[in-house]
């Protein structure tokens, strides 16, 4: 899986930091 990092860095570290954390771990697990 893939998120556009761009996207996570200005949106979602802002309103789902908890959720950007995640997405994080899962980009670098896999």
């Amino acid at each position: 899986m893939f998120f556009p990092g761009v996207l996570i860095n200005k949106g979602f570290t802002f309103k789902y930091p908890d959720l950007n954390s995640t997405l994080k771990n899962i980009i670098e697990s896999s």
